[in-house]
């Protein structure tokens, strides 16, 4: 068995000079237990093709009561982000 004598080094440096993003507010979330608003039937990801053709990315509202459309932006569940 070896022990190693080098030195540590950290593997953030200076994580206060790189660029960052705010995420405090709200955030809109829905739930998807099954990954249909990812994943297509073959188990590619909707996301993969340019435009998307299909998945929650397209927020795509019901045409009339029959269309089988189970999710809705407008009326989504939202919490909020205190810090990044």
């Amino acid at each position: 068995m070896t022990t190693s004598t080098a030195a540590y080094t950290p593997t953030l440096v200076n994580p206060l000079a790189r660029p960052a993003l705010d995420l405090d507010g709200k955030w809109a979330y829905l739930v998807d237990p099954y990954d249909f608003g990812f994943y297509d039937y073959r188990l590619a990801p909707w996301d993969r093709t340019e435009p998307i053709t299909g998945g929650y990315a397209l927020n795509k509202q019901p045409a009339n009561e029959s269309e089988l459309i189970e999710y809705a932006f407008d009326d989504r569940i939202t919490l909020q982000v205190p810090r990044d």
